[in-house]
């Protein structure tokens, strides 16, 4: 332990039949920091770095003051990781055990705090009073709140359209997609009017910033044995909200890029589709009763076309494949409010002497099913 502004630390026996050994910090009368007598006086120590999470950075202890009403600061500290010192709640009657609460909301989880200060009425004269702390300890994680923002799928359900009218759309649930012994029906090859049929709600309200963009990926991998797959990621969409209406617009110079593997595994390629999907603007309605559609049939065949070169009978492909979904800064949830999965997928945006490079990873809330490419 270290000292400060003449504060005395030690380790004793509690008082008042405490069974234990406790930290007794005393504030001698008087005491100086150099020439000036000081009012603030405590003690420092290393600890293990403390587990703080977003919904966990409460800490509590047992504290016995000689003085009534005492107010303990106690403060965080670490390498790289900002200081924060809070008041925790005061003690009661003097010579007496209380149990006193420090919020430290301040704490970033992700930081390393490795040291704790405590501070004694920092800002009392204390004329010789004793504190013991014993039991320090960081409480359990506070349940969530349920939220109340956010847009859903009416009825976790999804319609896919392979000519793109409402009339002809199949509606899936959630868990038939996720069904691994079930999954999407997709005809193929595709039309170019492919496209999924949403219902989309809206719970509560939220808005966006103005400066605001999402990314979004996909994987789609085979799943009777062979290495085929396909990765595809698109970046810098801008998303805006007015009424009811959910505005997603590509950007003119997107990042937009399909890796490709063979069934074997020995082929790789990627195709970049930026310039099909550059300036596209799409509006997603949460009016009651209103279906809003996202096209996608062109951009495949768009792909499908760029990499006939390296890959043979694409249109030939049947069977069932693995679709793994992600879409970041977009308030999407189930239907009761509970949040998807967070996933990630890595792009690789290079193939050099047949191995991919530079890749480039898509993180945010996301989906796993499967499709079923059909006659």
């Amino acid at each position: 332990m270290g000292a400060y502004g003449g504060a005395l630390p030690s380790v004793e026996a509690g008082p008042s039949s405490d069974a234990g050994a406790a930290l007794k910090i005393v504030k001698p009368t008087g005491a100086k920091e150099g020439n000036d007598v000081v009012t603030w006086g405590g003690t420092y120590f290393g600890v293990s770095a403390i587990p703080f999470a977003a919904n966990r950075k409460t800490l509590t202890a047992s504290v016995y003051s000689t003085k009534a009403n005492a107010v303990i600061k106690l403060k965080v500290e670490g390498p790289g990781a900002t200081a924060v010192e809070v008041e925790g709640t005061s003690t009661g009657a003097a010579n007496t055990w209380s149990t006193v609460t420090w919020n430290l909301s301040g704490v970033i989880a992700s930081k390393q705090y490795t040291t704790i200060a405590i501070t004694p009425d920092a800002d009392t004269v204390t004329s010789g009073h004793s504190y013991y702390i014993d039991n320090l300890a960081l409480l359990a994680a506070e349940a969530s709140a349920p939220p109340t923002d956010y847009v859903y799928l009416d009825s976790n359900s999804i319609s896919f359209s392979a000519n793109g009218t409402t009339g002809s759309a199949v509606s899936y649930s959630m868990t038939d997609f996720q069904s691994n012994t079930g999954g999407i029906n997709i005809k193929w090859p595709m039309a170019d009017a492919g496209a999924i049929k949403l219902k989309l709600k809206i719970n509560g309200s939220f808005s966006f910033d103005p400066s605001q963009t999402l990314s979004a990926a996909v994987r789609i991998e085979e799943t009777g044995g062979g290495q085929g797959e396909i990765r595809a990621y698109t970046d810098k969409v801008a998303i805006s909200k007015s009424g009811d209406s959910i505005t997603l617009s590509v950007p003119n110079l997107p990042q937009a890029l399909i890796y490709s593997v063979s069934s074997t595994g020995q082929t790789k390629a990627v195709v970049n589709f930026a310039s099909k999907v550059r300036g596209i603007t799409n509006t997603l309605s949460t009016a009651s009763g209103a279906v809003s559609t996202v096209m996608f049939g062109e951009v495949v065949n768009y792909a499908i076309t760029g990499l006939s070169n390296q890959f043979n009978n694409m249109s030939a492909m049947r069977g069932k494949y693995k679709v793994t979904v992600v879409v970041n800064e977009l308030p999407l949830r189930k239907a009761d409010g509970s949040p998807f999965d967070s996933l990630t997928i890595e792009v690789p945006t290079t193939v050099s002497g047949g191995q991919a490079g530079n890749v480039v990873p898509v993180t945010g809330k996301g989906l796993v099913g499967y499709i079923n490419l059909v006659d």
